[in-house]
C-alpha cells in the first residue's frame, strides 16, 4: 500500500525504491509520518491487518490517536531501533521496532520505519559472525596468541554490539534480551525484578536554549549517575532520545523507589556549560521523573511492566506541572 500524493520525479522513485525494501520483510512492516499517517506498508502487513483502504494505521490500536502519536514520536528521535509498545483493538500487546529514516527530504516530511515484534536483531547477527569466525579460526590457529587475538576482538564485538555508543548503557535490544532473561527466572531464582522508567523533564528546553551538544552532555551525565546508581547483576539501557529504563535484581518496590529518587537527586545536579568559542559558562540543571513496575509471579512480560512504569512516570511529571 501506498500513499496516493503528487511526488517530484526524485521522490517517487524514493518511495519506489522504500516499497521494494519493505516488500519482502517476514515481519509486519509500516511507514508512517510524525501525524501516524500510514504511508507504505508490506505484504505481511496487508495480510495481518488488512489491504488498501482498510488499512488505517492509527486504527489498529485502542489508544486515542494522540497518545499513540506521542509513542511514535521516539521512533523519530532515533536513527537506530526503539521499541514501542501499543494495544491493540482487541487489547493485544503490540510491539514495534521503529527508527527514523534519514534520506526522505524530498518527501517534505520525516517518516519512520515500524516493524511489528522485531526479533532478528543487529546484536544477534554480529554475534552470531563473531562465533563462527571464532571457531573457524580456532581450528586454524597454531598458537595460543591468536585465539587470545579472536576471543578479545569478539568480546569487543559484543560490547560494540550491546551499547549505545553515546552513553555505554544498554542499547533498546540488548536491554530487551537481557531484562526478558530476568524476568524468566522470576520466581524460581529471582523473588522478584523492579523495572524504573525515566525521562528527563526539561530536556527538550536545554536542547533549544543551549544547542544539542548541551543536551548530548546532559545525557552523557545521566548515563553516568545511572552507572554508579545500578548494583551488580542490575542492567541499565538507555531507550533512545532522554528516555532510560533500569532492571534491578530482587528489589521491592520501596528500595526500588529509594533508587529511583537517589538517580534523580544525581540527575538533578547542576552542571556548567560553556559553547564551544564561546568564554560564557551557564548553569544547566537537569530534571528527571521515574515511574516503578514489579514482577513477582512469572509470566509478566517486559511490555507491560514497561507500560505500567510508563505511566506512573507520566503521573509523577503532572504531579510536578501541578505544584510547580
Amino acid at each position: 500500500m501506498q500513499m496516493a500524493m503528487s511526488f517530484s520525479p526524485d521522490a517517487q522513485l524514493l518511495l519506489r525504491g522504500l516499497t521494494i525494501a519493505i516488500e519482502n520483510m517476514p515481519k509486519a512492516t509500516f511507514v508512517v509520518d510524525e501525524d501516524g499517517e500510514l504511508w507504505l506498508s508490506n505484504r505481511a502487513a496487508q495480510r495481518q491487518y488488512g489491504k488498501g483502504e482498510t488499512l488505517g494505521f492509527l486504527e489498529l490500536f485502542a489508544e486515542g490517536p494522540e497518545r499513540v502519536r506521542a509513542r511514535l514520536s521516539r521512533a523519530f528521535k532515533s536513527s537506530t531501533p526503539v521499541f514501542i509498545g501499543l494495544e491493540g483493538v482487541a487489547g493485544e500487546r503490540m510491539t514495534f521496532s521503529g527508527w527514523r529514516l534519514s534520506d526522505v527530504s524530498g518527501l517534505g516530511r520525516p517518516l519512520a520505519i515500524l516493524q511489528l515484534d522485531q526479533t532478528k536483531t543487529l546484536v544477534g547477527k554480529f554475534l552470531s559472525a563473531a562465533e563462527d569466525a571464532m571457531r573457524s579460526n580456532r581450528r586454524l590457529a597454531d598458537s595460543l596468541a591468536q585465539q587470545r587475538d579472536l576471543r578479545h576482538e569478539a568480546a569487543r564485538l559484543k560490547r560494540l554490539n550491546e551499547t549505545d555508543p553515546m552513553t555505554g548503557l544498554l542499547n533498546p535490544v540488548a536491554f530487551r534480551h537481557q531484562a526478558e532473561r530476568m524476568l524468566a527466572e522470576v520466581p524460581d531464582r529471582l523473588a522478584q525484578v523492579a523495572l524504573i522508567y525515566l525521562d528527563l523533564d526539561n530536556f527538550k528546553w536545554v536542547n533549544d536554549t543551549f544547542g544539542h551538544q548541551a543536551g548530548d552532555t546532559v545525557i552523557r551525565s545521566t548515563a553516568r549517575v545511572l552507572h554508579r546508581a545500578i548494583r551488580e547483576g542490575d542492567i541499565a539501557g538507555r531507550l533512545g532520545g532522554d528516555e532510560f529504563m533500569v532492571v534491578l535484581r530482587n528489589a521491592e518496590r520501596e528500595a526500588a523507589a529509594a533508587i529511583g529518587l537517589r538517580i534523580a537527586a544525581g540527575i538533578s545536579r547542576p552542571l556548567s556549560w560553556s559553547s564551544p568559542g564561546q568564554t560564557a559558562v551557564s548553569t544547566i540543571k537537569p530534571m528527571a521523573s521515574f515511574g516503578i513496575s514489579c514482577a513477582t509471579a512469572a509470566g509478566q512480560t517486559l511490555e507491560a511492566l514497561q507500560h505500567e512504569a510508563e505511566e506512573a512516570m507520566y503521573l509523577a511529571k503532572r504531579h510536578k506541572r501541578h505544584a510547580g
